[in-house]
């Protein structure tokens, strides 16, 4: 594999770290289906474990979760040693964002943010800012 195709299958590679499994596999169905390497995780914890092994170009990251916050797995991430994986592409997801807060979210370190529920096409607008 060529150095451009590598970079064009890892410009595909999302993964999803949302607590509610129905709406993680709602939205993997969805990119798969527009050509995205999708996989998903239930918590922060399993998520930082997945990304010792699997670098994901993009991390939509749900904010409220039980356990580990978001907020917690994305410092985790940007103090990473790995740069691929502390320079990654973080979307925060969450019910609750305010558009006055936008600011607060990018100081957390968060690349962009998508409400709950999903605009399944806002989504892909966001992905094609970073990955096109």
């Amino acid at each position: 594999m060529s150095v451009a195709e590598e970079q064009v299958r890892r410009q595909k590679s999302v993964l999803i770290v949302e607590d509610n499994e129905t709406a993680a596999s709602m939205l993997q169905e969805f990119l798969e289906s527009k050509g995205y390497a999708v996989t998903y995780r239930l918590d922060g914890s399993s998520a930082l474990e997945y990304i010792e092994t699997h670098t994901p170009y993009v991390v939509f990251m749900d904010i409220q979760m039980p356990g580990m916050n978001g907020f917690e797995v994305v410092r985790k991430m940007r103090a990473h040693t790995n740069p691929a994986i502390a320079n990654a592409i973080i979307v925060g997801v969450s019910a609750l964002y305010l558009f006055d807060q936008k600011d607060r979210f990018r100081d957390q370190g968060l690349d962009a943010f998508v409400a709950k529920p999903f605009d399944m096409y806002h989504i892909l607008d966001v992905l094609s800012s970073y990955t096109d």
